[in-house]
C-alpha cells in the first residue's frame, strides 16, 4: 500500500465483501456430536443455531443470535455455548472448532450490520 487511505479502503473493501458473502451463503452446516448423538450444526442467518440429529432430522437444540451469552472453544474440536435461560452447550466437532467460530462471528456480524442499515432492532 502507498498509504493509509489506501489500506483503509482496503480493508473497509474486504470487511464489506465477507459481509456480502456471509448474507449470500445464509446457512452453515456443520457435521457434530451432541451429547454423544451424531448430529448435524446448522449456524443460520435468520434462525440462529439448530442443532439436528442425523438420521431422524430432529431439531434438538433451537436458539436464536439473540440469546448467545458467550462462546468458548478448546482450539481442538470442543465449542461452548452459553445462552441465556438455557446454559452451557457443548458440541464436539471433530475438528478444530476455529473455522466455524470465524463463520459465526462473520454471520453475527453480518446480521448486526444488516439491522444497523435497516433500522430495525430484531434479534
Amino acid at each position: 500500500f502507498d498509504s493509509r487511505s489506501e489500506q483503509a479502503a482496503w480493508a473497509s473493501r474486504l470487511v464489506t465483501s465477507t459481509l456480502a458473502a456471509a448474507r449470500r451463503v445464509r446457512k452453515w452446516v456443520t457435521p457434530v456430536s451432541y451429547k454423544g448423538n451424531p448430529c448435524e450444526l446448522v449456524v443460520d442467518c435468520e434462525e440462529g443455531f439448530l442443532v439436528r440429529e442425523i438420521g431422524s432430522n430432529t431439531t434438538v437444540l433451537a436458539r436464536p443470535f439473540s440469546e448467545l451469552v458467550h462462546s468458548n472453544d478448546d482450539g481442538n474440536r470442543l465449542l461452548w455455548f452459553e445462552f441465556q435461560q438455557g446454559g452451557m452447550e457443548e458440541l464436539d466437532l471433530g475438528k478444530n472448532p476455529k473455522p466455524l467460530v470465524f463463520v459465526i462471528h462473520t454471520f453475527l456480524s453480518a446480521k448486526i450490520h444488516q439491522l444497523q442499515s435497516t433500522g430495525t432492532s430484531r434479534g
